[in-house]
């Protein structure tokens, strides 16, 4: 544990065993990242296009046993590196998450809980709201800098134990986990090695809370799957452990591990299962001469790959008389076990009873539906969070961040309507929280509702001035209220921070689209989509800009492919799938694919979706079958749903024309022309 984490300091490095230099392309993005090693430290560079950007690590984080991997830090926010030295390939590769089509550059958090493990953390800088939820989801520390685990984690507090040593009083202060009740002696191996489907803290508490000795299910609670699979996580001994046999009976983690010792043997480990499987064990199918010196492990406990790191192989901790597993690879290697219901660990099957109990489950699901996987379990996720969360809220109305993660189920089903009055409390609650400030400006501008969107993302901003997302919504904020220069410098500002984030060069070109320079914001915007093929915003955007130019093949061929995006991350809400269905109607129809385009459209209408896109549709194929007036209800509608669209108001100008309303043609071709210049 002492070697789980070293700082560079000086501009220097402990010895590496790492190649000097390497380079590595993400698997679907226009991404390439590099590394070169100076006086043994790392530098990172990602490429995206003409763009890079470069960071130098601050920490090398593991021992090597297994990989290398890297953290940088810029102000108080620490970031995962994208390249991780690998021992079994010998070979850098990418860090976990970063082969994610929508991963977010250089910017992966290291939060609170993720750091816990692999250091002694330095102080969390918090929004100075009371409890400290909100700290296991921060990336932002203070001094003094995290330094590798020490006795403390399993011991306690050294403080008192110097005081008491100074004092020549007997010291009772420090605690040795073999002394401990069972329960208790496996917390302090669980802080670490209890991974669980995921963990939520306790309202007030966090995973940095715990000390042994207190039960560990008082500062975070870990859940599991009720039905695990076959494979298992980097940091799930404790749970496997726990489908034992062995587990279940007296077998403790000491009995096999040494803590103060890597170097256990394999014969030393087989001795403790002697100590159940002696020679009177006749089950054995190793020869009873032979069984002093074998390797008990070795046919009881599977070596595999791991579920969630790549290239690493561990040991399975699920003990069992045969290995029947099937393939010893990761079936799914980015997300959860298989997706039965989620229990707390050591709790009883079924739904807990207890409202505390369920919004911590509710919790528990929103988290589990945002870790990836198939997206029809996802939703489920979802919907279990959304039920949960809702009445869990019934007795805990003041909980911030539930009320952020039911938004945020609410968000992700699309609908909006239930998810901004919920980011309204949470923002009442906790004004100073990046994520929930950010959240609520978006919810705000979406809403129309400009002023009070800008007054979040400056919240935003400050919260998190490391961050380029903040200064993302906080420049679309200033551009929607007209505050064009205001905008132009929060978005070069994000973009100094993250200047090849897809979300910043979304932001960028939609201020130029503000500024009626459309040829450079349709370059920004296919810019951003080879950047993140996955970026929804990124392909609306590019569909309007595409439609600006009248390329609507190309139009078409976006919304297809924004269409497979949103499909790739779960069950789509209905109302984007009107929303790309309306686009998809509109580009078929100006390529003069009537039939189609009729079919799209009306698809749309039976679902009942109010969509401007659909409408305008309707309305061209109402125009090309010389049915003009037809054409004017249909683009009334459509004006109502979206006032400030150029095209519909220019469509609406050509149907009055010929409905022989010059007059108010004029009007509606002037209005046109103003939409699609102004600043």
């Amino acid at each position: 544990m002492g070697r789980s984490l070293v700082a560079y300091a000086s501009g220097s490095g402990p010895p590496t065993v790492e190649p000097k230099t390497a380079t590595l392309k993400h698997p679907t993005a226009a991404t390439e990242w590099s590394v070169a090693l100076t006086h043994n430290v790392p530098r990172f560079t990602e490429r995206a296009g003409a763009d890079h950007f470069e960071v130098e690590a601050a920490y090398l984080v593991g021992s090597g046993s297994h990989t290398r991997s890297y953290f940088w830090r810029r102000g108080a926010a620490l970031f995962e590196a994208p390249l991780t030295w690998y021992r079994s390939r010998g070979a850098f590769g990418l860090s976990p998450g970063y082969d994610s089509p929508d991963h977010p550059g250089m910017f992966r958090e290291v939060r609170a809980d993720c750091l816990y493990c692999h250091a002694d953390p330095a102080p969390l800088l918090t929004d100075g709201s009371a409890g400290t939820r909100a700290a296991s989801a921060s990336n932002r520390f203070g001094e003094p800098a995290p330094g590798p685990i020490g006795c403390t984690r399993c011991h306690g507090d050294a403080r008192a134990h110097v005081a008491a040593r100074q004092a020549g009083a007997v010291d009772n202060t420090i605690i040795v986990p073999t002394r401990l009740d069972s329960e208790r002696r496996a917390d302090v191996c669980d802080q670490c090695h209890l991974q669980g489907a995921v963990r939520v803290a306790r309202p007030g508490r966090s995973l940095a809370d715990y000390l042994p000795g207190e039960r560990l299910s008082d500062s975070v609670v870990t859940f599991v799957r009720e039905t695990p699979g076959k494979d298992f996580g980097i940091a799930s001994h404790g749970e496997r452990l726990r489908l034992s046999a062995c587990g279940k009976g007296a077998l403790t983690c000491t009995q096999c591990h040494a803590p103060h010792d890597t170097r256990t043997e394999r014969s030393d480990r087989s001795s403790s299962c002697r100590s159940c499987h002696g020679e009177s064990h006749r089950s054995c199918s190793a020869q009873a001469g032979g069984r002093d010196n074998a390797d008990c492990a070795a046919c009881h406990m599977a070596l595999a790959q791991t579920r969630d790191i790549p290239h690493v192989s561990m040991t399975d901790h699920f003990i069992r008389a045969r290995l029947d597993v099937g393939p010893k690879t990761a079936s799914s290697p980015t997300g959860p076990d298989d997706r039965g219901a989620l229990r707390a660990v050591g709790a009883p099957k079924g739904t807990p009873t207890t409202p505390d109990d369920r919004l911590m489950l509710g919790r528990a699901y929103a988290d589990a539906a945002r870790l990836g996987g198939d997206p029809l379990a996802r939703d489920e996720d979802r919907r279990q969070a959304i039920s949960l969360l809702t009445e869990g809220l019934r007795s805990s109305p003041e909980d911030a961040f539930a009320l952020a993660d039911l938004a945020a189920m609410h968000q992700q089903r699309g609908d909006n309507a239930a998810s901004a009055p919920l980011l309204e409390r949470a923002f009442a609650l906790r004004p100073n929280d990046a994520t929930i400030a950010r959240a609520t400006a978006a919810s705000r501008l979406s809403k129309g509702e400009l002023m009070p969107a800008v007054k979040a993302a400056e919240r935003a901003a400050t919260a998190a001035p490391e961050d380029p997302a903040s200064f993302v919504v906080l420049g679309s904020a200033l551009a929607a209220v007209g505050r064009r220069e205001d905008a132009f410098q929060a978005i070069l500002h994000a973009r100094a921070l993250g200047p090849t984030r897809a979300d910043v060069t979304v932001a960028l070109a939609v201020w130029q689209k503000l500024g009626g320079d459309f040829v450079a914001s349709r370059a920004e915007l296919e810019r951003a989509i080879r950047q993140a093929p996955l970026s929804v915003p990124a392909h609306l955007e590019a569909f309007d800009a595409q439609a600006a130019a009248s390329d609507w093949a190309q139009a078409q061929r976006t919304v297809e492919l924004g269409t497979r995006a949103v499909l790739s991350r779960g069950p789509m809400p209905e109302s984007l799938r009107n929303r790309l269905d309306g686009m998809r109607s509109l580009a078929l129809a100006k390529q003069g694919r009537a039939e189609d385009a009729a079919k799209v459209a009306m698809t749309v209408v039976q679902r009942g979706g109010q969509d401007a896109y659909a409408a305008h549709a309707l309305a061209e194929l109402a125009l090309r079958s010389q049915r003009p007036q037809d054409a004017v209800t249909l683009l009334d509608r459509a004006i109502t749903w979206s006032p400030d669209d150029a095209a519909l108001w220019a469509t609406m100008a050509t149907a009055l024309a010929r409905t022989g309303q010059a007059d108010v043609a004029a009007r509606a071709a002037a209005q046109a022309r103003r939409l699609g210049s102004r600043p």
